[in-house]
Parts: structure tokens; sequence; C-alpha cells
């Protein structure tokens, strides 16, 4: 039993309803505009499920067993079907061009191995299929963007593996997508600082 990822999931609708008002818009810019046969990586507590669409096919792929009783109750409550199987990012149990639509918000920061996770992510799309992503960045302001290395492996630490320092819209945008669309936003959650944030999707 891996004790913090308990304690990420017992806390983790707290810190999220914190903020959930704040991030309406941009899950419906993902989960919102996925269709056909749709994989959600890291779905959390089902925070997306009431966005997609009646019709879709929907498989979750969450990693953190403590999570997973919470997501078949959450897809109960908002009437959707799901598919939810544990597995990690980085080795996804499906074959090649399973899925039409892949949905990540908030979970490419955590993920172990990020890049052979967007290589699973091409790998189990199909051909014209579509990343959907919302995801909080690395700062490109200088003394920031230091200090969010300087303070990572604390962060990481206390908040069960994310990482405030990754670069992830390049990550997304240099691993061979045909087509990418990417906004910039920066989320005020009533701090002094407001944290960086990239939504978009990415066709194969």
């Amino acid at each position: 039993m891996n004790i913090n990822d308990k304690i990420f999931a017992a806390l983790y609708d707290v810190v999220n309803d914190s903020v959930e008002s704040k991030l309406v818009g941009f899950r419906q810019m993902t989960a919102g505009a996925a269709s056909g046969q749709v994989l959600e990586i890291g779905a959390g507590t089902g925070a997306n499920f009431t966005f997609y669409k009646p019709d879709v096919r929907l498989t979750v792929l969450e990693k953190n067993e403590f999570m997973l009783a919470k997501l078949i109750n959450a897809a109960t409550k908002s009437g959707i079907y799901t598919n939810t199987v544990k597995g990690s990012s980085f080795y996804i149990p499906f074959a090649d061009d399973s899925f039409d639509s892949i949905v990540t918000t908030l979970v490419l920061c955590m993920v172990e191995d990020l890049e052979n996770t967007l290589l699973e992510i091409k790998r189990v799309l199909k051909s014209g299929g579509v990343l959907y992503f919302y995801e909080h960045v690395k700062s490109p302001k200088g003394i920031r963007s230091k200090f969010e290395d300087y303070i990572n492996p604390l962060w990481k630490y206390f908040t069960n593996g994310c990482n405030l320092n990754r670069n992830l819209g390049m990550a997304i945008s240099s691993c061979g997508f045909t087509k990418i669309h990417l906004e910039n936003h920066q989320l005020s959650v009533g701090l002094p600082v407001k944290i960086p944030n990239i939504v978009g999707y990415a066709v194969l």
C-alpha cells in the first residue's frame, strides 16, 4: 500500500473543490470536446464526467487504487458508463489505435515518465485521433522559473508527484503530432501569484 496515494485520494476533493469553479471552461474545452472511444488518463475523482457527451464510450486509466471506488461512484452519479482500469500512463494496457480521443486534465505534471506517456498516448490513438489537454506548466519568467526548479523536489514530495517545472507545451508540441492548438492562460486561485496553464488539443 502506498500511503501517499491514500492520503492524496482522501484530500483530493477538498483541494479540488477550492478551484473547481475556475476550471469549468477548461473542462468544456477538453472532456466536453472529446468524442467516440475516449480514454481519460488520471481522472482523479471524476470531475470531468459531467462534461462528456452522452454518446462517448469512456475508458478511465487510473494508477491510484484509492481513487477507483470514487471514480465508480462519480460515474454512477453522473449517469455515464465508464470502463475503469488500474494502470500506468507510461505503459497503457490497450492495443495500438484503440481510441478516437484522449483526455488529460492536470495529470501530465504528475506522470512518472512524461516522454513514454506521450509515446503511449500516440500509440493508442487512432490516426487522426485527438489528445485534449489542460495542464499547469512551468513559468516562463526567469526568477519565478528558477524558484520553481528550486522548490520542486519538496513540492513533488508533498503533492504525491506533482511537478511545478514541466514545460508541457513544449513536450506536447515536439513529440510529432500533425496539428497543435495551444492556448496559454494565467489561473488565479486567490494567491498573490497566478498559475500558468495551457489548454488545447493535438491531432495525431
